[in-house]
């Protein structure tokens, strides 16, 4: 065996030594396929799964073309140079050491729970999770006819105390019959917005909560609001508004991926927590 090939594997065991230390699924007798995995991640050679993997990475489709073949090229390359650079004993110093554990680690856990939510926020599940789920994409709306009121900014309680009054009798004034559209031209302040669409979870919520709670045709109490005084009636009964799953598609996608990240990151902590105590016992931090 060459003094090149004893240095290699020398380093190979070193990096096992590395990964078993902090690793992430941890040594031990654990069984063959973690070895087998720490002996492919310590590895210096290319196996064609890896190799079609980079490829695939780079976007490139065409295996018979030239950039397909400079890439290869390239990639082969640099495990080369650093397969000859790790020959040298001085290239294992701790703070190289430390950066591979670091980029290990960082790769291992995002490409997991990338790839982890990949395969289970699919096509279907988003689906089935709008259908399930559809009352949150759905938003009821109502059309009122609007009395306003205005009280301005740092009016005294007493004159807020009138304008009040002066509501509480207009409301039952309309509720006895009198003309709600004639009411809007003598008192409102705001004719021109005379029918509006409330929509829920939009705008002053105490208005459009009243008016949900409203039948068509009813004139509700005077209602405070930051506008002043508004008389509200029901013109119509009120109708929900669906929003398509095309129109919010990504919106849940990246919701449901950010949960399912979270529910494997707890779960995985779980798993290392053991290991985790050891580690800080052995450093003297518990």
């Amino acid at each position: 065996m060459s003094k090149n090939r004893m240095n290699i594997n020398t380093l190979h065991k070193s990096l096992l030594i590395v990964l078993c230390v902090v690793g992430f699924a941890g040594c031990g007798n654990k069984g063959s396929v973690e070895s087998s995995t720490l002996e492919s991640i310590s590895s210096f050679s290319i196996s064609e799964d890896e190799l079609a993997a980079y490829v695939e990475s780079k976007g490139i489709k065409n295996k018979q073309g030239e950039r397909y073949k400079r890439t290869v090229q390239a990639f082969i390359e640099q495990n080369a140079l650093a397969s000859v650079i790790s020959t040298d004993p001085k290239s294992l110093t701790t703070s190289t050491r430390v950066d591979i554990k670091r980029k290990r680690n960082e790769i291992l856990i995002n490409n997991y729970l990338n790839n982890h939510v990949v395969n289970l926020v699919t096509a279907d599940f988003v689906e089935k999770y709008y259908k399930d789920n559809i009352d949150q994409y759905s938003t009821r709306k109502v059309k009122v006819l609007q009395i306003l009121l205005p009280i301005p900014q740092g009016v005294s309680d007493s004159k807020r105390l009138g304008k009040r009054e002066e509501a509480i009798k207009l409301a039952e004034m309309l509720r006895n019959g009198g003309d709600f559209s004639e009411a809007v031209k003598n008192y409102s302040a705001d004719t021109l917005d005379e029918i509006k669409w409330l929509i829920e979870g939009k705008g002053d919520q105490i208005i459009v909560d009243a008016a949900l709670s409203m039948k068509v045709d009813d004139i509700s109490e005077p209602i405070d609001s930051p506008h002043g005084m508004q008389i509200i009636k029901l013109l119509e009964d009120p109708v929900s508004e669906v929003t398509e799953l095309d129109d919010i598609r990504d919106k849940i996608v990246y919701e449901l991926k950010y949960e399912a990240k979270l529910g494997e990151l707890k779960r995985l902590k779980a798993l290392a927590s053991h290991q985790v105590q050891d580690d800080l016992d052995k450093q003297g931090l518990n």
